[in-house]
């Protein structure tokens, strides 16, 4: 099962109520945080991985969209991890856990951080919006997930993938 920290932002398009977070829910490979931003006129959203602080992002995010959040999440995170030439034995194994996806709330302001450098350095490097359109998303995951962090004891997809053998 997925657990999926919400921001305010992305509460407000789903328009649902998050299940608070509480002590002793899922922390690790399971737990991600999603945030909606705006690059030019495009409605955004990145999701982070608490553990290994994999990013992925979607661009062009319409209001319909959100309706069906768990199913877009999943395959734009399907794309980006085969994107990166993993296994996709591994990602099909990794994902039968997100068959089951629970809303909450935030908890983890290292993580939330960590999400919006990512956010802050693609508004700068797309400043007007329509570049970001024609820009290949793949790429752009690519890019992301090749930096080092504080928190991290190494790259984020390095990370990810050694996570995903050891499942």
């Amino acid at each position: 099962m997925f657990l999926v920290g919400a921001t305010q932002k992305v509460l407000k398009n789903l328009d649902i109520k998050a299940v608070p977070f509480k002590e002793g829910m899922e922390e690790g490979m399971d737990r991600w945080h999603v945030n909606s931003f705006k690059i030019g006129r495009y409605t955004c959203l990145t999701m982070i991985n608490d553990l290994t602080l994999y990013c992925v992002t979607i661009v062009g995010v319409k209001k319909k969209d959100f309706l069906n959040l768990k199913e877009l999440l999943v395959e734009h995170l399907r794309e980006s991890l085969i994107a990166e030439e993993i296994n996709p034995e591994l990602i099909d194994a990794y994902l039968e856990n997100a068959k089951e996806m629970i809303i909450t709330t935030t908890n983890n302001r290292s993580t939330l951080g960590y999400l919006k450098e990512v956010i802050l350095s693609m508004q700068y490097d797309y400043p007007l919006g329509r570049d970001i359109v024609a820009a290949d998303i793949n790429e752009i995951n690519h890019y992301n997930n090749r930096f080092v962090h504080l928190r991290s004891p190494g790259y984020p997809i390095k990370l990810m993938k050694e996570q995903l053998e050891k499942m």
